[in-house]
C-alpha cells in the first residue's frame, strides 16, 4: 500500500465519530480494543475512553496471572467517565486460586463506582466466590446476569433500575430471591438457572412481563416443597427441568400470560412420577388462556394426562417436543385445542436432535402446519 493510499485510509478512520467507534468496541474483547491503538493517531488513547469493558478469557486464552495484570492494567490506564458495560468472564484455563477473588470484587468495585448499566460476571470454577456487597446498592444497574457465583445480602438490595436478570447458579436460597425482587421493582426479564433451592421458591412481582426457572433439579439436602408464581403482569414463562421437583407447583395471578413454555425433565421415570403428576394437575388448568404453548420433552404420559385432565380453549400456536416413540400420541391429545391454527411438532430418537415430523401426521385440512 502506498504512503497516500495508508494516509487516506487512516484519514477515514480519523473521521468517524466516537460514538459509533465505541459501538464497535462493545463487540469486541479488551486485548482487541487495545490493539485498535495502531490504527490512527487519533486512535491511539481512544480505547482508554470506551465505556464497554469487555473482559472475556473465553476469547483473550490468559492464565491466571496475565488475566489479572492485564485487568488491572487495563482499568488503571482507562480515563473514560462512565462503565456503561462491564463483562468479566474466567474460563476453566484459570486455576481459580482464592487469591483472585479479591481482585474480583476491585473490578467490580470500579464498575460499580462509575454507574455501570450492564454487568455481567462469569467465574467458571468451583462456584465458591460470593459477589461483594457494594453490588447490591448499585442503584444505576439496568442488565446483571451472575453466572457460578453465590450470592450471600447482608442488608437490602437496591436495584431500582434493574430491568434484566440472569442468574446461573449451584445454590440459592429462597429467601434471597424474595430479597432480590423485593428491592428491583422495574424488573421485568427474570431467568434463574439452579441446580438446589433451600427453601420454597416464591416469584412475586407486579413489575415482570418474562419469566423463566430452568434446571432445577434439587437434592435430597434442598428439597423443594413448593414454587409459587404470582405475577399478574406476566406475559411469557418458561419452566424447564423443574415441575418434577415440587409437592406443590402454584401459578397464581397469571392473567396476563401469552406465551407458556413446559418441559417437564424425567415426567415417565419412576422417582419422578409421583411429582410430575400432581404439578401437571396444577399448572395445566391455570394455563388453559394461553394463545401460544410449547410443550418440551414430553412424554407419552404428559400427553395422556394433559388429554384426561385438561382443554385449552384459547390456545391458536403450539408447539410439541417430545421423543420419536411418543409423538403419534399427539394425534390424540389435539381435540382439547379446538381453537388451534399453528402446530409445530419435533421429536428427537434419544440423541438430543430434534427433527420435524410431518408426513405420519393425518391433520385437518384448516390447520396450518408449520
Amino acid at each position: 500500500m502506498t504512503n497516500s493510499k495508508r494516509c487516506k485510509y487512516h484519514d477515514r478512520l480519523s473521521q468517524l465519530p466516537d460514538a459509533l467507534i465505541f459501538e464497535m468496541f462493545r463487540l469486541m474483547p479488551m486485548t482487541d480494543v487495545v490493539r485498535t491503538s495502531v490504527l490512527s493517531k487519533r486512535w491511539r488513547n481512544l480505547w482508554a475512553n470506551t465505556p464497554f469493558l469487555n473482559f472475556d478469557n473465553d476469547t483473550m486464552l490468559f492464565d491466571d496471572d496475565r488475566l489479572r495484570k492485564f485487568v488491572d492494567r487495563a482499568l488503571s490506564l482507562w480515563k473514560g467517565t462512565r462503565v456503561l458495560k462491564f463483562k468479566f468472564q474466567a474460563s476453566r484455563r484459570v486455576a481459580g486460586d482464592d487469591s483472585i477473588y479479591s481482585d474480583v470484587d476491585s473490578w467490580v468495585s470500579f464498575a460499580e463506582t462509575r454507574g455501570v448499566e450492564e454487568l455481567y460476571l462469569c467465574l467458571d470454577w468451583d462456584c465458591s466466590y460470593s459477589v461483594p456487597q457494594c453490588l447490591y446498592s448499585c442503584s444505576s444497574l439496568k442488565a446483571l446476569k451472575l453466572l457460578d457465583c453465590n450470592l450471600k445480602i447482608f442488608g437490602n438490595v437496591q436495584w431500582n433500575q434493574l430491568d434484566s436478570l440472569s442468574l446461573c447458579l449451584r445454590m440459592v436460597n429462597g429467601h434471597t430471591i424474595n430479597q432480590i425482587l423485593s428491592g428491583s421493582p422495574r424488573l421485568r426479564v427474570f431467568i434463574l438457572g439452579c441446580i438446589d433451592i433451600d427453601g420454597n421458591l416464591s416469584i412475586q412481582s407486579n413489575s415482570l412481563k418474562q419469566l423463566g426457572i430452568l434446571n432445577l433439579r434439587g437434592s435430597e439436602d434442598y428439597a423443594v416443597s413448593e414454587l409459587r408464581i404470582c405475577t399478574p403482569n406476566l406475559k411469557i414463562l418458561e419452566l424447564r427441568g423443574v415441575v418434577n421437583l415440587y409437592a406443590k407447583c402454584l401459578l397464581m395471578n397469571v392473567s396476563s400470560l401469552s406465551h407458556a413454555t413446559l418441559g417437564l425433565h424425567g415426567i415417565d421415570s419412576h422417582e419422578y412420577g409421583l411429582f410430575s403428576g400432581k404439578a401437571l394437575s396444577q399448572i395445566l388448568p391455570t394455563i388453559q388462556h394461553v394463545e401460544d404453548v410449547i410443550l418440551s420433552d414430553w412424554s407419552a404420559k404428559g400427553l395422556r394426562a394433559m388429554k384426561m385432565d385438561s382443554s385449552f380453549p384459547n390456545v391458536k400456536s403450539l408447539e410439541l417436543r417430545c421423543c420419536s416413540y411418543d409423538y403419534k400420541h399427539v394425534v390424540g391429545v389435539l381435540q382439547i385445542f379446538p381453537k388451534l391454527e399453528r402446530l409445530v411438532l419435533k421429536y428427537h430418537k434419544g440423541d438430543g436432535h430434534h427433527q420435524d415430523q410431518r408426513e405420519s401426521l393425518n391433520l385437518p385440512e384448516s390447520f396450518v402446519y408449520s
